[in-house]
């Protein structure tokens, strides 16, 4: 009886043994991070850069094929002191994370194949190993304009616009990129293009992808009239879409005017 008893104990251990994937990992300091497959990806490559085994690899992923294609999506077990990792914090937006690791946001969307700028507190993101400083801003390329702006910061703009009334009037797409001229200057908003546009749940266009369309010419002229001063809101901080809308703070505020769609408020 003893012996068989001894016999089961053993086995036990070898199949606890067999089923606990063996990295470097220590358990409370585990992470997902969701991966796309690179060119020259190797699930050994992958297993010995994030500190993690091939059967973890695999096993996490649902996966137990040892060929990779590229563009597949895998889950990696990861450590939170891994340098290539960052995990999302309430208030952060890709904007933010991008300058502190001195990159930008297409590349850190690039980075971990997102399709939009919506993060989640949690979230896992692959990052730049190594840190440097952000770029130094270009010098403004039209003088003159209410937000002295480099020609990639007006398609910033352009973008948020075409996103959130690309099918509206012309005055209507004037009005939403003067909304967002008016937010950086004012004091309650970010004093930033990229603040405010990546500021978290301010334009759905930037949550849901609908900002990650090429801005039509009619969006550039209107982005270009707003930011040479015409305001048709009179001032307005933001805009909703009445017939869409039922938020009572939104709905609270003081209605300026309505154009096309949207209505604008204080």
């Amino acid at each position: 009886m003893k012996k068989v008893r001894l016999i089961v104990f053993i086995l036990s251990i070898i199949l606890l043994t067999t089923l606990i994937p063996q990295g470097h990992i220590q358990a409370s300091q585990i992470l997902y991070l969701d991966y796309k497959v690179r060119s020259a990806d190797t699930l050994w490559l992958l297993s010995n850069r994030f500190g993690t085994t091939i059967t973890a690899i695999k096993d996490a992923s649902r996966y137990w094929s040892n060929n990779l294609y590229i563009g597949q999506k895998l889950v990696i077990s990861v450590s939170k002191d891994n340098p290539e990792i960052y995990v999302v914090k309430a208030g952060d937006t890709l904007w933010k994370i991008s300058r502190q690791y001195g990159t930008t946001v297409a590349n850190l969307k690039e980075l971990n194949a997102l399709t939009s700028d919506y993060l989640y507190i949690g979230q896992v993101l692959l990052v730049p190993k190594s840190r440097s400083l952000p770029p130094q801003p270009k010098k403004p390329e039209i003088p003159g304009l209410r937000l002295q702006l480099t020609s990639e910061q007006i398609e910033l703009l352009a973008k948020v616009v075409q996103g959130e009334a690309g099918g509206e009037i012309y005055e209507g797409q004037v009005a939403v990129a003067a909304v967002v001229i008016n937010r950086v200057k004012d004091e309650r908003f970010p004093n930033t293009l990229e603040g405010v546009i990546y500021e978290p749940w301010a334009f759905e266009a930037v949550m849901n992808g609908w900002f990650n369309q090429s801005p039509r010419q009619q969006v550039y002229n209107a982005t270009l009239d707003a930011l040479r001063g015409w305001d048709p809101t009179g001032g307005a901080l933001f805009f909703y879409n009445p017939d869409l809308t039922s938020h009572p703070w939104m709905l609270s505020r003081p209605i300026i005017k309505r154009i096309g769609a949207h209505v604008f408020t204080k």
